[in-house]
């Protein structure tokens, strides 16, 4: 299976081809690379499963951490 079919990402004889025919790089990726759909995934609070607060057995370094979006350029 080609890379492409794999990671969404074309390699740079696809978008060699996409630029000789007129199409963007950008337009050959996957939508799961684009900035706004990061930050669509993480726009709203993400909730546990339905288990009481007091049940749940969270690590303290799970506790600790600052879970924050991707950096975007």
């Amino acid at each position: 299976m080609w890379k492409i079919h794999l990671l969404k990402i074309p390699c740079r004889h696809a978008i060699k081809a996409g630029l000789t025919v007129g199409r963007a790089p950008s337009s050959l990726t996957d939508d799961m690379y684009m900035t706004s759909t990061w930050r669509t995934a993480y726009q709203e609070t993400i909730n546990p499963i339905g288990v009481p607060e007091d049940s749940w057995v969270v690590p303290d370094t799970v506790r600790n951490a600052d879970v924050l979006a991707p950096e975007s350029r």
